[in-house]
This record gives structure tokens, sequence and C-alpha cells, in this order.
């Protein structure tokens, strides 16, 4: 009876010896799995020549815009029966493919437009959900703390008035752009161009059918900032330039020439763990 006791108590301590022999070997794998993945990390960004502020550490990002709109007081514009007070965008682009020297995503792009119905009653505002973005986007080059990205978008017309299809906003819209990055510790600059291809869309009043044809649209964007911890606090500049636009139907012509809108105003951003937040 003696022998089986014993038997069983050094049993017992040398399970619990095993126990604590592989719970070190867990701790001391995962301290070497840990060590290596920072080693790895480390080498990979030399041999890529990767800055600590490459857009390659925060690729994705979520952003939330907000765009108001003054009125020119243009009275020989077509668009006066429902003009554009201001828009709301919401923004997601994730990059979930590609190696580990670039970045390749989708984006997401929705807004809110808010539009007078009665130009002559400022409170009388009517929304209407905007275009559904769709884009392909990709991380070209990165070097020395600058950053190249290629992006080819569609905007597609969302519009569920039958009103509202058959008329100049009733239309897709195809872009291609490019985005220029330096960041820095303490600051950073984006250069955005922009193209957008001409289109066409038309619209029937009574018997005679109306056509527009908008001329493409080139856009220059600047966004300078202070980089503080995580946080991105600055602002940012954009010019619009629309080559001509043109209307006509029956007897009816009419052209705008080149038009040009300005806009700028604040940004905050914030950006950790290969995610950003922008306002």
């Amino acid at each position: 009876m003696k022998t089986r006791k014993i038997f069983l108590l050094l049993l017992l301590l040398l399970i619990s010896v095993v126990n604590a022999n592989e719970n070190n070997w867990n701790y001391d794998l995962k301290k070497v799995l840990a060590n290596d993945k920072k080693i790895f990390k480390e080498n990979l960004s030399k041999q890529l020549n990767l800055s600590d502020n490459s857009r390659l550490q925060n690729p994705s990002k979520v952003s939330i815009t907000h765009k108001r709109y003054l009125d020119p007081e243009s009275e020989n514009t077509l668009s006066s029966s429902l003009p554009i007070t201001s828009i709301t965008s919401i923004s997601s682009h994730l990059f979930p493919f590609g190696e580990e020297k670039d970045a390749f995503g989708i984006g997401i792009d929705l807004s809110i437009i808010n539009a007078e119905k009665d130009p002559s009653d400022v409170t009388n505002v009517d929304s209407m959900i905007g275009p559904l973005g769709l884009s392909l986007r990709k991380l070209l080059w990165t070097s020395k703390g600058f950053d190249l990205e290629a992006y080819g978008r569609i905007d597609l017309s969302s519009m569920s008035n039958e009103e509202l299809k058959d008329s100049l906003l009733g239309r897709d819209i195809y872009k291609l752009g490019m985005t220029f990055g330096k960041r820095s510790k303490v600051f950073y600059v984006e250069n955005d161009l922009e193209y957008i291809v001409d289109s066409t869309s038309t619209q029937k009043i009574g018997n005679i059918e109306y056509r527009y044809d908008f001329g493409s649209i080139i856009t220059a964007r600047m966004n300078v900032g202070a980089r503080i911890s995580a946080f991105h606090l600055g602002g940012y500049i954009e010019m619009k330039l629309a080559n001509n636009f043109k209307a006509s139907g029956g007897s009816f012509y009419y052209e705008t020439g080149r038009n040009r809108i300005v806009s700028w105003g604040p940004e905050v951003s914030f950006k950790s763990n290969g995610f950003g937040l922008r306002l």
C-alpha cells in the first residue's frame, strides 16, 4: 500500500514539473517569436528604406468631410433650380492586399448632398444621397519619408427620384488621381492631383430633349499640418478647374467656359496601428 502511495505522489510531482516546464517553454517561445518579428520588421524597413513616418505604416484610413459652398450670385446658372449648399462625405479606404513593400486596397465613398429647393428661401433645404464612389488604390512607391499613391475611381449615380435621374445630375463620373506625400516627425505635406473624365447627361422637358456636356475637371489639393504624437493637426486648400460646360436643346444653346471652385478648411487626423481617422 505504501509503495502505491509513493508511486502516486511521484507521478503527481512529475506532472507538476512537466506543466511548469511547459509554461516556461511557452513563455520563452512567445518571447523568441516576438523578438524575431521585431527584428524582421526592422530589417525589412532597412531593406526597403522605410521610415517610421512611411504611409505603409498606416495605409488604411476612414475620413469624414463636410464642405459648404457659397453662391457666386450668378443669375445665368442652369443649376439654379437645385443649387447645392453643402456636401458631407464618409470615406473608407482599406488596404488588405499586397506584400510588405507595397499595399493594394479598395475604397468606398458615400455622401449626403444638401440643396435649396427654392433659392429665395434659404431655410427650405432638401437632402439626398450622393453618388456611390468605388475605387482601387495602390501605394506605388515609398522611400525616405516620401510616398506615392495612385487610384482609379468611379462615382455611380445613386439618384432614386425619377426627376433627378432624368437631369444633369443623373450621370456617372470617372476619376484618376495620384497623391504625393512627405512626412517627418513634426510635420506632413500631401499634394493630390485628380483628373475627372468629361461626361454627358440628357433631360427631356416636354417634347424637347436637352443635352448637357460636362468638360473634364482637374483638381489640385494641398494638405499641410503638424504632427503631435499620433495626431495630425493642419488644414487644406483645394482648387477645381472645370472645362467648358455646354447645354443644348431645340433652339437653346448655352456654355460657361472654364470655371473654378476653391475650397479650404481645417483638418484633424489620428493614425495608429496601421489605421487612420481623418476629420
